[in-house]
């Protein structure tokens, strides 16, 4: 509480622990306005600045971007109370403070990233369905690859309506309905096992040198290894001994400048 009154300090704001309660005295913003303002994880201030009523998501990464300086793709902001916020909806105010409207938001800053395509398993791209966020065979789909660790990586969607959201299953067990691939708000890690291109079906990635398994973190390397596995309508798990991956789960990470080239290599 000390750390958020000290934010609204000379501002005219007055941040009250509960965001049911009021959070109001006068303020200067027009009744056709949203104020935000945004925070670290850990309370801190961050930036604060008005929008017209109705503003996206991405609205606001571009804004924090010009005040604060942290690119749109390496944001992640969260409600009080709804969560991550989508880029391409409209963001709901919280408090209504006697014609303005205040909103906090928090910013959580992501590792860099790398534009990638995936292709492999029986050829095209890894993509998405744009109905229900199911991982699929197509066309060529840009995926945003970050590191928040060490050999741990993380493939979110940099295209089309569930930009934002990452690639997960619901359950780490292969082969039954919650192993299928999706999206949604919190990633999964990936390690990439890096093997020979002799892994791949032979009408597939014949520009890459080598092949890579991507595969779940959740069990540790000597155990049973859960990789991605190509099938016709969508993307699953699939339980592999010593890394052995096979054909339908060898994949070509490539980057989208240069896709004679992987974006990671051994």
């Amino acid at each position: 509480l000390k750390r958020l009154q000290r934010l609204s300090s000379g501002t005219g704001l007055i941040f009250v622990p509960s965001p049911r309660t009021a959070l109001a005295m006068k303020l200067d913003v027009a009744e056709n306005e949203v104020e935000f303002v945004i925070v670290t994880m850990g309370g801190e201030s961050v930036c604060r600045f008005s929008v017209q009523k109705g503003a996206i998501g991405l609205d606001l990464k571009r804004r924090i971007e010009e005040l604060e300086g942290t690119p749109v793709a390496r944001q992640r902001l969260v409600s009080i109370g709804d969560g991550v916020l989508p880029d391409h909806a409209p963001v709901a105010a919280t408090v209504a403070c006697g014609g303005a409207v205040v909103s906090m938001v928090r910013l959580v800053r992501l590792p860099p990233c790398t534009n990638v395509y995936i292709e492999g398993g029986r050829g095209h791209f890894v993509s998405v369905d744009e109905r229900d966020g199911v991982i699929k065979h197509g066309d060529a789909f840009i995926w945003r690859m970050a590191m928040p660790c060490e050999g741990e990586y993380t493939f979110e969607a940099a295209e089309g309506p569930h930009v934002g959201k990452y690639i997960c299953t619901l359950d780490c067990w292969p082969n039954d309905n919650n192993s299928q691939l999706g999206l949604g708000d919190e990633p999964n890690t990936w390690q990439l096992i890096v093997g020979d291109r002799g892994k791949f079906h032979g009408w597939t990635c014949q520009r890459a040198l080598f092949s890579v398994g991507i595969r779940s973190t959740k069990t540790r390397v000597g155990e049973l290894g859960f990789f991605w596995q190509w099938h016709p309508g969508h993307y699953s798990l699939a339980s592999r001994l010593d890394n052995q991956y096979g054909a339908d789960e060898a994949y070509f990470i490539s980057t989208i400048d240069d896709t004679s080239e992987l974006a990671t290599g051994p």
